[in-house]
């Protein structure tokens, strides 16, 4: 033992020179000391060493050093309880009478994480001698000890009276540390323990509360006790009367004090409403408390400028988070604001308010959106930079909460952060323009005008801030529905001009986004590069092999899948050298590599965490991107496969090892791109019919491999491969794989996945993967019977969600939809559902619900007759109710539509012939479908159907002319064959023949877009 004393003694001494003496340091001292300590601690008796050098060395700081790496001789040694128990008595020894705080808590820390059976009660024990000892240090550590131990200890005599004495006789011997850790143990200990509260307990809490006026001048006693009063308030623990602390801690804020400490009142009121929403509900002190702060912050107020203290800025954001939760505050605040913004100050604290308010408030901001985007834009054109930037703040959080509803606004919005652009640069306004325009589906209303801003700024903002402006023309272009193809060749001269730029050049680094903007052109103006396609390969291919920018080899991975996807024919030359390197990198998966080497570090590290919980490490996928590409080429190499399918048994065997690599990886992008890429490879199976059994096999534990998984996004895409897999593969090629599928499935919908961490609800990741598998289900099961784990899944799982919250129901119904429509249900089963749907939250916001009552109206007509009194005042409902542009709303549009339409065509008696004509009008203005392009086929045949009864010239050409407007992307995924196309070019003339006037009619309905007119021309002619 003694040589191992000294080299660790030695290597300590070698550690703390280097620290006192930064320059001495270099990394080979280092691992040459991480060495000696590591072979150290392997000897068995290394742990008498470390004990050794921890009671008995002198100099501090190697005692320090002794207890730090401690835990090195626990990890390299097996230790049997009585062996820990000898050890715990060494180590109390030293804790009884360590003056050193730092060596006590590491001390502390160590023991906290011994395993022994017998810790707890040797703790107590160790508790028991202090008491006797009534020594302040023994008493600390005692209580230190039991806090960092509390969840050993029942909730059963004698144990809570033992712990209550112990605090009771600490905090009686006037110590100030000694009775903040007191406190701090009771608590821990009655959290943990959930132990039933008494009189003891109810003094040791009011007494704490009562220190709060006597620590308030001291800003670092004051804190500390705000935080221990603080952690059982925050879990409701049955501590009263809690008007005393709502009293003191209001009396206090209303106090001029530091910030910094009115922050900690601010920690205690969050703990109170977070653990008491009821209590504080009736309190009336919250609206005096938020005045407080509307007098303190505008007292600190610079006008021109922000908030003189971030701090102050930082309370309100800790405030308001709280107080949000109560409505009465939430209505206070939205009713008051009008006086607040006759003022700068006043108007920077109503957009902070609301900023923070709206995550909390959702419910309440929801039912006032109109209001609340007016409000908003009315800040984006203040005359004051402290409030526009304040409001751009407020937008964001706007649109991370109601980003659903973006749509409705977008218009207004759009111009609004333009205007702010162009006058005061305000460039945070740009990456929430991008955001707006990945959101909405047509860009071309302030097309023009965003391009040429967007183009003007990469010349001039700051070096750093250009990427953004690039990445939102690559947006713009995406989501523009026409004008792309018109403003394409101006886009690409930018676009090129980054490309070509040389490696020291300032645009290089704005490679990987230029590349973006080139897939969209590409697969929007895919003429554009006919001549030169040639060359845009060979930059694309070269540019996966950067070894300098990862960012630019995902983003030339995802280019080339829109070249093959566009230019299939085109470039199939260069296919199997792409592949080559393609196959290459989706293998290079190095993310087990960087674990391995952190991990590596993590053991070599000198001082660990002294409280003895795992550090923060610094994220170790830092750069991203460079873990993403094995994943992002993976994803290629099965669009390839799928795409050139004749070269699918050449490399499927090559694809399926790479599959298996990244299957077991740690990084879950790396997983679900490889299931994406999985998906399409069976796809391009079933396409040329190649059923290997062998190959299937190892298709399935691929897929079980990350069904298995923690992390839901990768469950979510295995059901996907599941879904794929049913419906190409069917029951004759699954077999016994088929079982395990429903298994997995099974575990998903009754919430028993491992990769559910608490959740009570089905996550809305997982919606569309399990609806597509319960699809195919039902599909490969067409007249016959289905297994009996599948129906009991639908009667004990599925349907019982109508009654859960919207987005549950929703989804219950776009299962129960698919059930209903390849199975034959009963009239029981059918109506029972019916009527659950009918009053549910859903309340028919969205599609499926109008999608289940089609199916209904198809395979149960007289359960919808027996019904249509409720239904027809729910289409009278949402026709007549205001527009809005939002995806979801649209979709229900589009499915309300041919819901409507399969009634009044097929089920007679619903509406009597004078009713339909008063609907009529309204159900033309939404054809074709605007979002659910599926519809379009159903809803021209109910147009048909419409032209044989309603004869007003106009109102039915307009819809005739928005279908031939359509690009002809969107045209063709209608899954309108050539004969219909001919029949609506008949029906369209004649109608244009009675129309005066018609060209001027057909530009009216496209509303001047010269590209649309275009397409009308094209299909007309």
């Amino acid at each position: 033992m003694e040589e191992v004393t000294g080299k660790l003694v030695e290597a300590f001494v070698a550690f703390h020179e280097m620290n006192t003496n930064p320059a001495a340091v270099t990394q080979e001292k280092i691992n040459e000391i991480s060495t000696t300590i590591d072979n150290c601690a392997k000897d068995y008796f290394s742990i008498y060493a470390f004990i050794h050098i921890i009671k008995s060395h002198p100099d501090t700081m190697i005692r320090y050093y002794a207890v730090t790496n401690f835990g090195l001789a626990f990890k390299y040694n097996w230790i049997n309880n009585d062996k820990q128990t000898e050890i715990l008595t060494l180590l109390f020894n030293i804790l009884a009478t360590e003056e050193n705080a730092r060596i006590r808590e590491g001390i502390v820390a160590r023991i906290s994480k011994l395993t022994s059976e017998f810790l707890g009660e040797l703790c107590i024990q160790f508790a028991r001698d202090a008491m006797n000892s009534q020594s302040p240090i023994h008493l600390l550590s005692a209580v230190n000890l039991i806090a960092s131990t509390a969840k050993l200890y029942s909730k059963e005599d004698p144990i809570p009276e033992f712990l209550r004495n112990l605090a009771k006789l600490s905090i009686s011997l006037g110590d100030t540390e000694l009775t903040l850790a007191s406190y701090d143990m009771i608590y821990k200990y009655y959290i943990e323990s959930q132990a039933d509260n008494n009189d003891d307990i109810q003094e040791i809490f009011q007494s704490s509360v009562q220190l709060l006026p006597q620590y308030f001048e001291n800003k670092q006693l004051f804190s500390q006790l705000c935080r221990i009063i603080s952690n059982p308030l925050d879990l409701g623990a049955d501590f009263t009367p809690l008007e005393n602390v709502t009293e003191i801690i209001l009396d206090l804020f209303n106090r001029e004090a530091d910030p910094a400490i009115l922050s900690d009142c601010v920690q205690v009121i969050d703990a109170l409403m977070s653990g008491y929403p009821e209590f504080m509900s009736q309190q009336e002190f919250i609206l005096p408390l938020y005045n407080r702060y509307v007098e303190v912050a505008s007292a600190n107020f610079i006008e021109g400028a922000q908030l003189v203290d971030q701090q102050l800025v930082d309370i309100f954001q800790y405030l308001v988070s709280s107080l949000s939760l109560n409505s009465d505050f939430l209505e206070h605040v939205w009713s008051s604001k009008d006086a607040l913004m006759e003022s700068e100050a006043g108007q920077v604290i109503c957009f902070l308010t609301t900023e923070y308010a709206m995550p909390n408030g959702h419910d309440f901001y929801e039912n006032i959106l109109d209001e609340l985007v007016d409000f908003i834009d009315q800040g984006l054109h203040s005359e004051f930079p402290a409030v526009f930037d304040t409001t751009v703040a407020c937008l964001n959080v706007f649109i991370d909460q109601f980003e659903a509803n973006l749509e409705d606004y977008a218009s207004l919005l759009e111009e609004s952060l333009l205007d702010l652009i162009e006058q005061h640069q305000n460039f945070d306004s740009i990456t929430i323009l991008d955001c707006i325009f990945r959101t909405v589906k047509d860009s071309d209303n302030i097309f023009e005008r965003a391009l040429n801003l967007f183009v003007a700024l990469v010349e001039t903002v700051p070096k750093d801030l250009r990427y953004i402006c690039i990445r939102a023309i690559a947006d713009l272009s995406k989501s523009s529905q026409s004008l792309i193809e018109q403003y394409a060749e101006q886009v690409f001269n930018i676009v090129n001009m980054i490309i070509q730029a040389d490696e020291d050049s300032e645009l290089n680094e704005l490679k990987p986004e230029a590349v973006s903007v080139l897939g969209i052109l590409i697969s929007r103006v895919p003429q554009l590069f006919a001549s030169n396609l040639e060359e845009i390969s060979s930059f694309v291919i070269e540019s996966w092999q950067s070894e300098t920018d990862s960012t630019l080899v995902i983003d030339s991975l995802n280019t080339f899948g829109y070249m093959i996807n566009t230019y299939q024919e085109q470039i199939i030359s260069i296919i199997p050298d792409a592949l080559q390197i393609i196959s290459q990198l989706s293998k290079q998966d190095k993310t087990k590599d960087l674990v391995d080497l952190t991990a590596a570090l993590a053991e070599q590290a000198m001082v660990t965490d002294q409280e003895g919980e795992d550090t923060n490490e610094n994220n170790i996928f830092a750069n991203e991107d460079e873990y993403k590409i094995a994943g992002a080429s993976c994803l290629l190499y099965g669009n390839i496969l799928m795409t050139y399918s004749d070269l699918l048994q050449q490399y499927i065997e090559d694809f399926l090892g790479t599959v298996s690599i990244l299957t077991d990886s740690v990084l879950d992008f790396s997983i679900s791109y490889a299931m994406r890429g999985l998906s399409y490879v069976i796809e391009a199976m079933g396409s040329v019919g190649f059923f290997d059994p062998e190959v299937i096999k190892k298709i399935m534990v691929n897929a079980h491999s990350a069904a298995e998984s923690n992390n839901s996004d990768n469950v979510a895409c295995a059901i996907e491969v599941y879904a794929v897999c049913v419906c190409v593969f069917g029951l004759e090629h699954l077999g016994e794989e088929f079982g395990q599928i429903i298994d997995i499935l099974d575990s998903v919908v009754r919430l028993n996945h491992a990769c559910y961490d608490g959740n009570l609800e089905i996550p809305e990741g997982f919606f569309g993967p399990v609806r597509q598998l319960f699809r195919e289900i039902f599909a490969v099961f067409d007249g016959k019977e289905l297994p009996e784990e599948v129906t009991k899944m639908i009667d004990e799982a599925i349907i019982p969600l109508l009654d859960k919250s919207s987005e549950q129901a929703a989804f219950s119904l776009g299962v129960l939809s698919r059930f209903v429509e390849s199975q034959n249900v009963s009239d029981e089963f059918a109506t029972n559902v019916l009527e659950r749907a009918l009053n549910t939250q859903l309340k028919f916001a969205i599609y499926e619900g109008f999608y289940f009552i089609k199916c209904l109206a198809i395979k149960k007509p007289e359960i919808i007759q027996n019904h249509a009194d409720y239904i027809k005042q729910l289409f009278h409902t949402k026709l007549t109710q205001k527009g809005k542009s939002a995806s979801a709303y649209m979709m229900m549009k589009d499915n309300l539509v041919t819901c409507f339409g399969q009634i009044v065509m097929n089920i007679p008696n619903v509406y009597s012939d004078d009713e339909l004509p008063l609907y009529f009008d309204r159900i033309l203005d939404l054809m074709p479908a605007n979002e659910d392009h599926r519809e379009d086929a159903s809803m021209l045949e109910f147009f048909f159907w419409i032209a044989q009864r309603y004869n007003v010239p106009e109102k039915l050409a307009a819809v005739l002319i928005r279908f031939f407007a359509m690009p002809k992307e969107i045209l063709v995924s209608t899954g309108i064959g050539e004969e219909q196309i001919g029949t609506i070019k008949l029906a369209l003339n004649k109608l244009l023949q009675q129309i005066p006037n018609y060209e001027q009619f057909i530009m009216n309905v496209c509303k001047n877009d010269e590209i649309k007119i275009a397409h009308v021309s094209q299909m007309l002619n």
